[in-house]
C-alpha cells in the first residue's frame, strides 16, 4: 500500500509553472505581512492591544490578511504566467493550471478529505496521551470564551475556508511545484514546502517563553498539517485537494472549540 502511495507522489507533475523562487518566497512573506497589516488593523479599530489581542481581532486580521494575500499572490503569479502566454504563442497553460487547481488525478475529494480529517483526530488522540490539556486551543480560538455568535461564525470562515485557501493556494501551489522543479523529487518537495509552512507560524508566533503548547501549535502542528496537505498535494495533483485537506484540520479545531468554550 505505501508503495502504491509513493509511485503515486512521484509521478510527474502534469503542469510546472513558469514562475521562480523569488514570487515562491515573495507571497510567503507577503502573507505574512499581510497577516501582520490586518491584525493591525482591526486592533486600531477596536482600540485592542496588537500584543494581547481579543479574539474578535484576531480572527478579523486574519480574514483580512488572507483575503489579502489570496488576492495577491493570484494577481502576481496570473501575471506571469499570461506574460509567458504572451511571449510564446505555443504556451497553452493557464493559470488554474499552473496553480494546481484542478480536478484530483487519483482519489476523489471527499476521500482524501476524510483521510485529512482521521490525520487531524489522531494527532489530537496522540497529543493528548502526550500530555496536551484537553482545552489547549491555537491562538484566536483560544480567546473565543463567551463571544458571540458572529465571532463563532467568522472564526469558521476563516479556519475552514479562508486561511486553508490562503495557505494551499501559496505553499502547494506557488511554493510547492518550484521545489518539485529544484529537487526534482516530489517526496522532498513536500517536505521542504511543510517544513517552511511550519518555520511561517513559528515566526509569527515567536516568544521566548517556549512551553509544549507554543511549540506545539506554532512548529508542531503547522508541519503536520504542511506534511499532509503536501502528500495529497502531491498524490492528487491538485492544489484544491490540498484545500479541502487543510480545511478538514480547521474544522476539527472549530468542533473542538465549540465543544470546550462554548
Amino acid at each position: 500500500m505505501i508503495k502504491s502511495i509513493l509511485k503515486k507522489i512521484r509521478l510527474p507533475e502534469p503542469y510546472l509553472p513558469p514562475w521562480g523562487m523569488r514570487l515562491a518566497f515573495g507571497t510567503v512573506v507577503m502573507f505574512a505581512v499581510a497577516l501582520f497589516l490586518g491584525l493591525l488593523i482591526t486592533t486600531t479599530i477596536r482600540e485592542d492591544n496588537p500584543s494581547d489581542a481579543q479574539a474578535p481581532s484576531i480572527i478579523m486580521g486574519a480574514a483580512i490578511g488572507s483575503v489579502m494575500a489570496l488576492t495577491l499572490a493570484y494577481q502576481y503569479s496570473s501575471g506571469i504566467v499570461l506574460k509567458k502566454q504572451e511571449s510564446s504563442k505555443h504556451y497553452k497553460q493557464t493559470v488554474a493550471q499552473s496553480l494546481g487547481l484542478i480536478p484530483s488525478r487519483s482519489r476523489p475529494l471527499w476521500i482524501t478529505s476524510l483521510a485529512a480529517w482521521a490525520v487531524a483526530i489522531a494527532l489530537d488522540t496522540v497529543t493528548l496521551i502526550l500530555g496536551k490539556s484537553d482545552t489547549s486551543l491555537p491562538l484566536g480560538l483560544d480567546r473565543m470564551d463567551g463571544a458571540d455568535t458572529l465571532t463563532w461564525i467568522m472564526a469558521a470562515v476563516v479556519f475552514i475556508v479562508l486561511r486553508p485557501a490562503a495557505e494551499e493556494v501559496i505553499f502547494r501551489g506557488i511554493l510547492y511545484p518550484i521545489m518539485v522543479k529544484r529537487t526534482q523529487d516530489n517526496v522532498q518537495a513536500v517536505g521542504w514546502s511543510a517544513v517552511l509552512f511550519a518555520l511561517f507560524y513559528f515566526i509569527q508566533a515567536f516568544t521566548w517563553d517556549v512551553s509544549w503548547e507554543v511549540t506545539y501549535w506554532s512548529l508542531a502542528y503547522p508541519l503536520i498539517i504542511g506534511l499532509t496537505a503536501g502528500l495529497i498535494r502531491a498524490h492528487t495533483k491538485s492544489t484544491t485537494a490540498a484545500i479541502f485537506a487543510n480545511s478538514m484540520f480547521g474544522a476539527f479545531l472549530i468542533m473542538k472549540a465549540l465543544l470546550t468554550l462554548a
